[in-house]
């Protein structure tokens, strides 16, 4: 595997982790594949035995993997180097691999993409983001590996003055503390809001949100609803949300712009990216979402109501946009067709 990446080649890429079912990698990213047309494939690996997975990505086929749970932390110690983002968040999700240039052998390197879904999130669904959040105060709600990267992503690109955590954990606040602070040159000013009970937490959010200065909200979760409670109430309260599954998306493409090595303006993405489509298609009657954030001259979108629905081929007029939805195992996939060529590609969960 010399030089670049022969995209001619049916190379494989994995996904490392445990339990696996609800994840929508392994459709974004073959849909990407299916998309700039490379003959590679995604596949899971759903296991607890990380040491087992070694060989398969050594392998001469293998050009990366992504790593979830639980070996987000634990895998860097197998990776030759780890980037910058991934030793300031303390953990990676993805491994890529490069030549050595000095001795031609193959170098494992670990990195963490989940912050550059956090930031893109941000940029591409507000251009002038960086205008609005530079000197400002944010908050993030909750802790885990999503917190480190938000963190990141909120004080190294989005400009952010000081970062308050809520969490009722005091123990992983301090932990998140500690390992921002070990930062060379200094890492963001972090402040714990204390929070003793779940509930108390969902206090602080809904309280923060009703603030006259309104702001913009990226809503992590996205399963097994995409639009939570806690995205109704900021949308209600008149803040800007954006689903979780946007910031998924955005990782995955710079997953891909390591392994294919291809800038990410060569990534299929405007395939991939919801643009501000409608939020949800239930299992039950196939209806849009009355909430739609679409942005391709359709705002007037409504619900759309059918008695029966083959989810093979479903194909539904929006004001001028055609939907196509594909049932893959458990995920439906939702190609628009946005005219002028273009289609974005949404991936969902039914609703139970």
């Amino acid at each position: 595997m010399p030089g670049k990446i022969e995209l001619a080649q049916p190379l494989k890429t994995y996904l490392l982790g445990y339990p696996l079912q609800h994840s929508l990698a392994p459709l974004l990213h073959s849909t990407i594949y299916k998309e700039a047309n490379v003959p590679w494939t995604y596949q899971i690996v759903e296991t607890q035995d990380k040491d087992g997975f070694i060989p398969t990505l050594k392998s001469d086929d293998c050009i990366g993997s992504a790593v979830t749970m639980p070996f987000k932390v634990t895998f860097m110690k197998e990776c030759d180097e780890v980037t910058e983002e991934g030793r300031a968040i303390g953990a990676i999700n993805t491994v890529f691999i490069r030549r050595d240039p000095a001795t031609g052998c193959k170098k494992y390197i670990g990195t963490n993409t989940d912050c550059v879904g956090v930031r893109e999130a941000f940029v591409q669904n507000f251009p002038n983001i960086l205008e609005l959040s530079t000197g400002k105060p944010a908050l993030v709600i909750g802790g885990g590996g999503a917190c480190r990267s938000a963190v990141y992503a909120l004080y190294k690109w989005l400009g952010a003055s000081e970062i308050y955590l809520v969490n009722r954990i005091k123990e992983e606040v301090d932990d998140i503390i500690a390992s921002f602070a070990a930062i060379p040159g200094g890492g963001p000013k972090l402040r714990h809001v204390s929070a003793i009970e779940e509930i108390v937490a969902r206090d602080i959010s809904v309280e923060f949100l009703k603030k006259s200065q309104k702001g913009y909200v990226l809503e992590m979760c996205y399963h097994p609803n995409i639009v939570t409670e806690f995205y109704k109430t900021a949308e209600d309260n008149g803040w800007q949300v954006i689903p979780g599954t946007e910031s998924m998306i955005y990782q995955g493409i710079a997953q891909q712009v390591l392994w294919m090595e291809k800038p990410s303006d060569q990534i299929p993405s405007e395939a991939m990216v919801p643009k501000g489509l409608p939020c949800c298609i239930t299992d039950r009657d196939a209806c849009v979402c009355k909430r739609p954030r679409v942005d391709d001259n359709s705002s007037d979108v409504g619900p759309c109501l059918m008695d029966s629905v083959d989810y093979s081929t479903l194909v539904v007029g929006l004001e001028g946009v055609k939907l196509r939805a594909e049932r893959c195992g458990m995920l439906f996939r939702f190609l628009f067709e946005l005219g002028e060529r273009r289609v974005a590609v949404d991936m969902r969960f039914p609703e139970t």
